[in-house]
């Protein structure tokens, strides 16, 4: 982090909560949005939060406020220093740990595959695992669909992105991707203070050795793929083996492991939880099913969903980004001053953190009437701007895989309304429980599956 400027005086910062550092940490980690909530309705769209050992956050919820974070200079506002706690998960070549030239750099690497027509060659390998994932389905049990959704975007993840749908690496993979998900849910194993290994039933040792263990297993491929020398493979990991930095160098193979684990950790997790959100809101707002059904039954005329399929569902990209707006996955961004700046009608000094609140944002009356209500209409015809509504990031940080995701969840949504009749458990409330950096529903977010087709 940048060091704080000794002269400045830390009590012009915006207020904010009152509680030790300490007590604001365990606030954050497990009462998140009663924390955030409060705070705003007490300090306003601006304030003031501090853990221990971190510089101080101040969170904003004004779209010109965060028009100027998103906007400002990538030589004054450091995204990559402000994500340095997941390091441990995706490796300090990530593009999530990079700032300035080599982030920009790295992007370029990645953007081809997750962009343009290469898209539409992805749908027919999504829409076979999003079947495998409903065919996988109990009868008439009450499950967490979240643990489904889970593995449906890792099995996605794997034949994309890896290249692999079967055999020992795939069912080895699968399970050391979700032991690593699951290990590192946990908010406070991300304090580099409990990442200690004690033993063989740690926590910290098991995700340890599952980092281990994959990173093997992606030498393995990335050998074999190097010494087949096969040009038909048409898989992120292909391209990026084939990749150029400006300079001609080839990604190396730490660079190329960095890169992957980004995808398979922040993809699978993020993308199987916003998956989960957008089932509970269908189910549990009158209505929607209904009008997704109708908008199929007139797209499809009886077809299963592809890709000439996907933007004629104007609807269902609405019910996907509702969901994303009341029931954000990751609820802040930040960036790292790296001088000093005004922003908000504040003087921070550099080191400070700017944090565009994407949980209070998204729920502002100004923008969104009736911000509680599960209302997919409000992103008919034009909708909100990129600073009142950002979920995935914004400015050059924004999230690579967005339209992947986008893509991803649509398709597997449609065939869930094609296929199934689901329906909450009674008085089940969806409450948020975190997850590592993300919010997902409680419980694993529970249906019961009452018919597949």
């Amino acid at each position: 982090m940048t060091p704080r400027a000794r002269s400045f005086d830390y009590s012009s910062l915006p207020p904010g909560p009152k509680l030790p550092a300490i007590a604001q940490v365990f606030a954050w980690a497990f009462r998140p949005t009663q924390f955030m909530s409060r705070a705003a309705r007490k300090y306003g769209e601006t304030f003031t939060i501090r853990f221990p050992g971190f510089p101080e956050e101040i969170l904003y919820s004004n779209p010109k406020d965060i028009k100027k974070i998103f906007t400002g200079s990538v030589e004054d506002l450091h995204a990559g220093k402000g994500n340095e706690i997941l390091e441990p998960l995706v490796g300090r070549h990530s593009v999530f740990l990079l700032d300035g030239k080599r982030h920009k750099e790295q992007r370029k690497l990645l953007l081809p595959p997750f962009h343009g027509e290469r898209m539409h060659s992805y749908c027919e390998q999504m829409r076979k695992a999003a079947n495998e994932m409903i065919d996988s389905l109990p009868m008439d049990q009450t499950v967490g669909i979240h643990a489904y959704t889970k593995r449906f975007t890792l099995d996605v993840i794997l034949k994309i992105v890896l290249g692999i749908s079967e055999g020992h690496h795939f069912i080895r993979l699968r399970k050391l991707l979700g032991n690593v998900l699951d290990g590192a849910s946990s908010p406070l194993l991300l304090a580099k203070m409990l990442q200690v290994d004690l033993g063989p039933f740690t926590a910290w040792r098991r995700l340890s050795r599952s980092l281990t263990e994959i990173e093997k297993i992606l030498f393995q491929l990335v050998d074999e793929r190097r010494a087949s020398n096969d040009s038909t493979q048409i898989d992120v990991l292909a391209m990026l083996i084939s990749a150029k930095h400006e300079d001609g160098r080839s990604i190396t193979f730490d660079e190329l492991r960095d890169e992957i684990m980004t995808i398979l950790v922040a993809g699978g997790e993020t993308t199987s939880s916003a998956l989960a959100w957008a089932v509970f809101h269908i189910l549990k707002t009158p209505g929607v099913l209904n009008k997704i059904r109708e908008e199929l039954a007139t797209v499809l005329d009886g077809d299963d969903v592809s890709a000439q399929h996907l933007p004629k569902l104007k609807y269902l990209e609405c019910v996907v980004k509702e969901t994303l707006r009341l029931s954000p996955v990751i609820p802040t961004v930040g960036r790292v001053l790296q001088r000093p700046m005004t922003i908000g009608g504040h003087d921070l000094p550099a080191g400070v953190v700017v944090v565009p609140c994407i949980y209070l944002t998204h729920r502002r009356e100004d923008i969104y009437p009736d911000p509680l209500m599960f209302k997919p209409a409000r992103f008919q015809d034009d909708g909100p701007g990129p600073y009142e509504f950002f979920p995935f990031g914004g400015g050059i940080r924004r999230c690579i895989g967005a339209a992947f995701a986008m893509y991803e969840m649509k398709i597997l949504l449609a065939q869930i309304v094609l296929r199934t009749n689901l329906e909450l458990p009674a008085n089940y409330r969806g409450r948020v429980t975190r997850r590592s950096i993300t919010f997902t529903p409680e419980k694993g977010m529970l249906v019961k599956v009452k018919s597949r087709k």
